[in-house]
């Protein structure tokens, strides 16, 4: 779903997105695909769309994540990466069968 559009017809960005039904799943995006520089105890945001729309509380959207290498990187319910010591770790996005892959090197 795309925001109401404003009296001059484009998209009203102060509009609240609403997330998608959990039970429809569409083309799944994230950004960022890589996140390089880490350091650990710093944290960052992967941002999620579906069929073009950010959405604002991934588990109610049905959206998992999960880290490849908790001991280097975790990653919350809502998509917060939390550096945790140096390496490499694949975050994944999951919303049904659609997949998405995040790439976190920590120093």
């Amino acid at each position: 779903m795309t925001p109401e559009p404003s009296p001059s017809g484009e998209p009203d960005e102060d509009e609240p997105q609403v997330d998608p039904d959990p039970e429809t799943t569409g083309d799944l995006s994230v950004t960022p695909k890589s996140i390089t520089r880490m350091t650990p105890g710093e944290t960052r945001s992967i941002k999620v769309w579906v069929d073009g729309t950010r959405v604002l509380d991934p588990a109610s959207a049905g959206i998992t994540f999960t880290s490849s290498n908790t001991s280097v990187a975790r990653v919350s319910t809502g998509g917060t990466i939390t550096a945790v010591s140096a390496g490499g770790a694949i975050i994944t996005v999951a919303q049904g069968t659609n997949t998405e892959t995040v790439s976190v090197a920590i120093q």
